[in-house]
């Protein structure tokens, strides 16, 4: 019943979408001064975590149709559901698509139009910067646990990294748990890598094309803020958003997430401006916790520079008053 309800309920945003092409001036929306988290676990080690420790979270909620308000960004694949989810890939949206009814969702007939729009602008395009459509699945059911998932049924176990012994290894990486839900938003990043080997970049063009894959992110992880704002999800699991194969920098994808989140950034001046302006974050205050999960060596450098970043705005504000 989940499962059809998931796909019943799921959601195709074009690229063209006016509500989320309006992020910025949108009134934000206010719960309460969001608490940063990082962790080393997976994406769904970290919401099954959520799941246990907020049971707020999917209580029935009159304010919200939706069955939870816990949701997770998936990094989705533009070609098909799951991408290579049947063929051991190891991305983040194919490990999901294992252990999840995600690819149920996907494959309803509305998310076919998600498929379509990447196809045409990738034939139109073909940069690898990809357009901002998105599909919004509630309610996802996750019915299989991922190999870093430790917890016990009852919500009062560990995260520990350290297990150990064959008792643990025999309860890991695919076992049935009992199910959660969780909704999924599924946004394609840039493909950094097919952006610089498409075109020859002179070394006093680099930073132009680097500039331009910012960008463009920076206004798809905004996005991606605002919908997970209009659906009413207070708690979110985010990350290395596109650091896999598509080859974006890590300390970028931090950077502009701490100034989505934390700390704004500095507008450019325009013309007839006559100093830049504090652009404070916008969704500073739109959600009640948000948990980074950075697995592997991609979570100390993102930690530092999500860190860093925050550290620079609070330089130049005190270097301005």
């Amino acid at each position: 019943v989940e499962v059809e309800l998931s796909r019943q309920g799921t959601t195709f945003y074009p690229h063209y979408c006016e509500m989320l092409a309006l992020w910025a001036s949108a009134a934000p929306r206010t719960v309460s001064d969001t608490i940063i988290e990082f962790t080393r676990e997976s994406t769904l080690t970290a919401a099954r975590r959520l799941w246990q420790t907020y049971p707020h979270l999917h209580m029935p909620n009159t304010s919200s149709p939706l069955p939870t308000s816990l949701a997770i960004l998936s990094y989705a694949s533009p070609k098909k559901p799951g991408g290579g989810y049947l063929h051991g890939g190891d991305e983040q949206e194919e490990v999901i698509a294992r252990l999840s009814s995600l690819v149920a969702s996907l494959s309803a007939p509305v998310a076919r139009e998600f498929y379509q729009e990447h196809k045409k602008y990738r034939v139109e395009d073909g940069s690898g910067l990809h357009d901002h459509s998105m599909v919004y699945s509630p309610g996802v059911v996750v019915f299989r646990r991922d190999q870093d998932d430790s917890l016990v049924e009852d919500g009062a176990g560990s995260t520990n990294d350290n297990v150990s012994g064959s008792s643990a290894s025999q309860d890991i990486g695919g076992q049935f748990i009992a199910p959660y839900l969780v909704n999924v938003l599924s946004a394609v990043p840039v493909n950094a890598s097919m952006v610089r080997k498409k075109h020859i970049i002179l070394p006093t063009e680099e930073q132009v094309f680097e500039d331009g894959i910012r960008t463009a992110m920076k206004e798809r992880m905004a996005r991606a803020l605002r919908l997970f704002e209009e659906r009413g999800d207070r708690v979110l699991v985010l990350g290395a958003f596109g650091c896999g194969s598509s080859e974006n920098k890590v300390e970028v994808v931090a950077s502009i997430w701490a100034e989505l989140l934390v700390c704004g950034d500095v507008e450019e001046a325009g013309e007839g401006s006559v100093s830049p302006r504090k652009r404070s974050a916008r969704f500073k205050h739109s959600f009640e916790k948000i948990v980074f999960a950075v697995p592997g060596k991609l979570h100390a450098p993102f930690k530092k520079a999500f860190e860093m970043r925050i550290f620079e705005e609070e330089v130049n504000a005190a270097a301005t008053n």
